[in-house]
C-alpha cells in the first residue's frame, strides 16, 4: 500500500505497521524491566538464576559471575598500570598475569553484551 502523505511531508503509517511497532515496544518494555531487576544483589541471592531469566539465559549469567570474580583476582595480581600491547622488561613475571588479564576483560565484555 502507499503510503499517505501528512502535511508536513512525512507519511501516516498504516495499522499493521503500527501495531507492529507497538509489538516490538512491548517486548523492548519487557526485556528492560527484566534487565532493570536483575541487581547484582539478586543474582548473588537467588539459588535457582534460571527461575529468574529463564533456562536459555542461565549460562551467560553464570558465566558473567566466574569472569567478574577472575577479573577482580586478576587485578589484584597486577603490580600498577599496564598495556596489553607494551611489554615491561623489568615486570617480565606479570607477562602470564597481563595476558590473563586482558583475554578475561575481552570475554567479560563480550559475555556482557550478549547478556
Amino acid at each position: 500500500a502507499p503510503k499517505l502523505p501528512t502535511m508536513n511531508g512525512n507519511y501516516q503509517l498504516t495499522n499493521v505497521e503500527a501495531q507492529r511497532v507497538m509489538a516490538v515496544l512491548d517486548e523492548l518494555a519487557t526485556d528492560l524491566r527484566l534487565a532493570f531487576s536483575l541487581t547484582p544483589q539478586t543474582l548473588s541471592t537467588t539459588q535457582d538464576i534460571s527461575s529468574l531469566v529463564g533456562q536459555e539465559n542461565e549460562r551467560f549469567f553464570v558465566m558473567q559471575e566466574e569472569l567478574e570474580r577472575q577479573f577482580m583476582v586478576l587485578a589484584s595480581q597486577l603490580e600498577g598500570p599496564v598495556s596489553e600491547f607494551v611489554a615491561d622488561a623489568e615486570h617480565e613475571n606479570q607477562d602470564s598475569v597481563v595476558h590473563d588479564f586482558f583475554d578475561v576483560a575481552r570475554r567479560l565484555r563480550k559475555n556482557t553484551r550478549e547478556i
